[in-house]
């Protein structure tokens, strides 16, 4: 058998992939994963929702609580990155600090000023929480986390299934 592609005028065909293609091919790709990470989303808040109903929460359980909303709120601002990227907000500037994200969600109306303030103190918490431990803070964050956070986040992903992934 002869691979070489000038006997073959059809083997050249299907090496040669015009640019739009690819485009399309990428887009898709970006697509499936935006959509797999939405759906990591909303897991992740159908798990955070069931830690939050324990009432009295053991160590153990606090934080495992705590990792599901670290959790929850990683993949809620990629969310969030990823219908920016699929709606060309971010002008061809490549975006990975959850920071930028959420400035630039609030700079195109996606997010309102408040819900940014929010979203910005959450980070800061959540970044506390990963770095260091404490179970005064810890204890401190569940009920910013249960009432103000997690509402937040539950808003997002209401948000993002009816107008982007129905």
């Amino acid at each position: 058998m002869n691979l070489d592609s000038n006997s073959d005028p059809h083997r050249l065909s299907l090496i040669k992939i015009s640019d739009q293609t690819k485009l399309k091919i990428n887009t898709q790709i970006g697509m499936n994963r935006s959509k797999q990470r939405f759906d990591n989303f909303e897991q992740a808040l159908l798990q955070l929702r069931e830690a939050l109903l324990i009432a009295n929460p053991s160590l153990i359980e606090l934080a495992g609580s705590i990792k599901l909303f670290e959790l929850a709120f990683e993949l809620g601002w990629k969310t969030i990155k990823d219908i920016l990227e699929q709606e060309n907000l971010f002008k061809n500037e490549i975006i990975s600090s959850p920071r930028r994200v959420i400035k630039i969600a609030v700079q195109c109306h996606f997010l309102e000023e408040a819900e940014g303030q929010i979203w910005l103190e959450a980070l800061d918490n959540r970044n506390l929480l990963v770095h260091t431990y404490n179970y005064g803070f810890a204890e401190q964050c569940k009920n910013e986390i249960h009432y103000t956070y997690y509402p937040l986040l539950e808003k997002l992903l209401a948000k993002v299934k009816s107008n982007f992934y129905e």
